[in-house]
């Protein structure tokens, strides 16, 4: 039949037996130190036992089982109660002290009768290591006594001498075919064991009882094995994790009984710490550390480190609520994968710290693992001065509560410092953020440019691209006004497996935004035309496609192709265009930034210059890029020669003649013919560079010292022009004034081919 009945989870499982005294049909028990259900028909599913678990390791479920048989539990009670008369309380779990043990009187003793019978000091039950549970109160504050079973046959006074004042566990590990250091770690980790003394067989049968006793010490043990005889150490004195074992170095025979005692004050394994430096080059890098803050939740709403989370152990401190303060500890380690590494963050670095401490190792989580920020918040106390990795929860106008907030001012601070572990997502329509948006911001639009919300699927696949190429980030959204479409970005990341104390909201949204909002300050296509004319302060950055530019684009500029960046996620690359174009450049440099209508690309290649090193104020943008440019006689392009010479920068006939006929100085033209030739006919304002002479007729190439000396000289006679060189045809001649202006020190982005040279110079 279906019906209600326990289940019993052995991994949580104590073994502390309240269970068994609870159920009052009998229906369980334990085997192996586990609490099991004996019998289906013994247990009426009305759940006494429940309450008496500490573990929480009993629960309810619905399942095919057999029916509750009540006749047979009276059976049972009645066989378990007359087999326990007078006998043996098995496993149930009980301190008594010595108040029980009645004393003889003395006038009922004679002086000559038998000697007095000595009496137990044994002050606690149960005694053997598989039955016991690993958190009975009487551990606490405790000398505890570990000993072989043997040893209390071997040693007459042995309650005497060993078993007074302690608590006793004994144990064979050869009998019970187990390894106890699982449950002595349980035991020396959730109490203060003040003192451990354990006795042992000098055969080699009982050295499981000290190894295991050495493997279960918190902080491990140095064990030497030299002088060692069965896992017994004969130095005098050993390190035994910060502890201290004494031993005679004259180890008794086989057969006798030998004893160990660790002086274990302070036993509990030392409490790790990580500095603010530390913990802040590892939210700026690898990140290894999930930050508990176990300070009241009040007070992380009020400032928390970027990213921690939030387990108030107050209770704990307080001790008016132990069981809450647990609950947010697991709630908050819920689901991590083992080997976590933990920071834990207090006020000052000392109770809360501790509390959580104790809670996470009872919870299972290695010490080894877990590490106090020193100081904790307290900043004159040597702890956490970031405040700009500091947030806070935060209300919004529109009444929406965020987990974490960000003010305007302290977003700038970090994005000026470079804070790398910041990256902002703009949540706007694609127009809002061309038309501006936070230097660095990642376009994750929510709706369209008609104001539309774009379809959930559409929204989370923005972002998950956004996340997927900047991991291991703290993510802040940037809406409107930071309401509405901010609570939409965090549950969206939140359904895309982002942690929601990893998303921060920008308060005000780009309404609220108090730094630059643009991407850099827009400079005309007339102010630039001008600064070509003259004194051509700005370097121009070309950010379009590298095809785009080699149809045309601005002379001088440099191609810096940003396209990986603006329609994909490759900013390596980018990064190495932008570096490329600026390579060599003063610290000083001005540069303008050329792209298609002064917006997306330009906005990429300022935050790439910016990521190397060039300062903000040292860039401007072209005003509505290339479609504002009207100075067409200013464009050049890409030139391959009827010979296939190819030319960066090339210009035509009718355009130079334009150029010239305007009076645009920035141009020079060097004639590379003949002397002869020039002398002949030569375009007007054109200087005589020849690269061969011609003598009764012949032609011959002139050295190349001789070629780079004409055209130094006339390079210094026009600094800072743009230099047409015009050959025969446009072929070999230009190509090899080209390389040599280069081995000048001049820029080939100043060198123009003129197409086709003076035979089309002359057919026009």
């Amino acid at each position: 039949m279906i019906r209600r009945i326990i289940t019993i989870d052995t991994e949580k499982c104590t073994g502390c037996a309240l269970c068994v005294n609870a159920c009052h049909e009998g229906a369980i028990g334990l085997r192996d130190g586990k609490a099991v259900l004996l019998r289906e028909d013994y247990c009426d599913g009305l759940g006494d036992c429940l309450p008496a678990c500490p573990a929480d390791a009993i629960h309810f479920e619905e399942r095919e089982a057999a029916a509750y048989d009540h006749e047979a539990v009276q059976k049972h009670l009645a066989a378990r109660k007359h087999a326990a008369a007078g006998g043996c309380p098995g496993s149930a779990a009980a301190f008594f002290g010595h108040e029980h043990i009645e004393k003889p009187q003395a006038d009922t003793v004679s002086s000559t009768s038998a000697p007095a019978v000595p009496e137990s000091q044994l002050s606690q039950w149960p005694v053997q290591i598989k039955l016991v549970a690993p958190n009975a109160p009487y551990f606490n504050g405790c000398d505890l006594l570990i000993a072989a079973d043997c040893t209390a046959y071997a040693y007459g006074n042995f309650h005497q001498a060993f078993i007074k004042d302690h608590i006793t566990l004994v144990g064979c590990p050869k009998l019970d075919a187990v390894d106890y250091s699982e449950k002595l770690t349980q035991i020396f980790t959730y109490n203060d064991i003040k003192r451990i003394t354990l006795t042992r067989m000098t055969v080699p049968c009982c050295g499981g009882m000290a190894m295991a006793v050495q493997k279960a010490i918190p902080s491990g043990c140095e064990i030497c094995t030299s002088s060692c005889y069965a896992g017994i150490c004969a130095s005098e004195d050993v390190a035994m994790g910060g502890t201290t074992i004494g031993n005679s170095a004259n180890l008794p025979k086989a057969g006798t009984v030998v004893t160990i005692t660790i002086a274990v004050d302070g036993n509990k394994a030392p409490y790790n710490y990580v500095s603010k430096e530390d913990l802040k080059a590892d939210i700026d890098g690898k990140q290894e550390y999930k930050i508990l803050d176990v300070r009241q939740a009040a007070k992380y709403a009020e400032s928390h480190i970027a990213g921690a989370v939030s387990a108030d152990v107050d209770g704990a401190v307080s001790g008016t609520d132990v069981a809450s303060a647990t609950k947010n500890i697991e709630a908050a380690i819920k689901n991590d994968p083992a080997g976590t590494k933990y920071a834990v963050v207090c006020n000052s670095g000392s109770r809360y710290a501790q509390a959580a401490t104790e809670i996470m190792i009872k919870a299972g989580i290695s010490n080894k693992n877990i590490f106090t920020l020193t100081g904790g918040m307290k900043k004159d106390a040597g702890g956490w001065d970031y405040d700009n990795y500091c947030v806070k929860s935060y209300k919004s106008t529109g009444g929406f509560d965020f987990v974490n907030g960000m003010k305007s001012a302290q977003l700038e601070a970090n994005l000026n410092a470079g804070n790398t572990p910041f990256v902002v997502f703009d949540l706007r329509d694609v127009n809002a953020y061309a038309a501006g948006h936070i230097l660095q911001a990642v376009s994750t639009p929510l709706r369209d440019t008609t104001g539309t919300d774009l379809s959930n699927e559409q929204s989370k696949a923005n972002l998950q691209a956004a996340v997927t190429a900047n991991p291991n980030k703290f993510y802040v959204v940037e809406c409107y006004s930071g309401n509405k479409y901010a609570n939409k970005a965090v549950n969206y990341l939140k359904e895309i497996g982002v942690s929601e104390n990893r998303i921060i909201v920008l308060e005000g949204g780009a309404a609220g935004w108090t730094g630059f909002q643009t991407s850099s300050v827009k400079i005309s296509a007339a102010d630039l035309k001008a600064d070509i004319d003259s004194t051509q302060s700005y370097k121009l950055i070309d950010a379009r496609k590298a095809a785009d530019y080699a149809k045309s684009h601005i002379v001088g500029a440099v191609s810096a192709d940003m396209d990986c960046v603006v329609n994909g996620t490759d900013e390596a690359t980018a990064l190495a265009n932008a570096k490329a174009a600026i390579t060599g450049d003063s610290a000083d440099q001005k540069y303008a930034i050329i792209c298609y209508s002064g917006n997306r690309y330009a906005q990429k290649a300022t935050e790439m210059l910016i990521k190397n090193g060039v300062d903000r104020a040292n860039i401007v943008t072209l005003s509505g890029g290339m479609k504002g440019w009207t100075e067409a006689n200013y464009l050049v392009k890409s030139y391959t020669s009827t010979k296939g010479k190819f030319f960066k920068h090339g210009m035509t006939v009718a355009q130079l003649k334009a150029n010239l006929d305007a009076g645009n100085t920035p141009f020079v033209v060097f004639d590379l013919r003949d002397a002869v030739a020039y002398n002949t006919s030569h375009i007007d304002g054109a200087i005589s560079t020849p690269l061969r002479e011609s003598i009764d007729g012949k032609v011959t190439d002139l050295s190349d010292d001789t070629c780079k000396s004409n055209l130094d000289a006339a390079v210094k006679a026009n600094p800072n022009k743009f230099y047409v060189v015009e050959c025969y045809s446009g072929n070999n001649y230009a190509e090899k004034a080209v390389n040599y202006l280069k081995e000048l020190g001049v820029s080939e982005d100043k060198v123009i081919a003129l197409e086709g040279g003076a035979a089309a110079w002359n057919a026009q």
